[in-house]
C-alpha cells in the first residue's frame, strides 16, 4: 500500500513525495509530506487524504487494500 501511496502522490505532484535520500522506508521516518506548494491547490481534499493514509508511517495503521477501495476519493471512479 505504501508504493500506491507514493506512486499516487507522484502522479499528482510530478515528483516524489520525501525530499530526502535513501530508500521508501528510509524517507518514511526521516520525510514530511508537503501539500503546502501550489501543485497542491487544485489537488482536493479527499485526494490529500488518500496520500496520507497510504503513505502513514506505522504499518498497523496505514490502510489496507480494502480501506482505500473504501475511501471516498477511490469511490469516485470505482464502483
Amino acid at each position: 500500500m505504501w508504493s500506491i501511496g507514493v506512486m499516487a502522490y507522484e502522479f499528482l505532484a510530478g515528483r516524489l513525495p520525501f525530499k530526502v535520500k535513501g530508500s521508501s522506508l528510509d524517507m518514511a521516518s526521516g520525510g514530511k509530506l508537503d501539500f503546502e506548494e501550489k501543485t497542491w491547490q487544485s489537488v482536493s481534499a479527499h485526494a490529500k487524504d488518500f496520500i496520507l493514509r497510504l503513505l502513514e508511517k506505522d504499518p498497523k495503521i496505514r490502510f489496507t487494500a480494502m480501506q482505500a477501495l473504501g475511501h471516498p476519493w477511490i469511490r469516485l471512479y470505482y464502483r
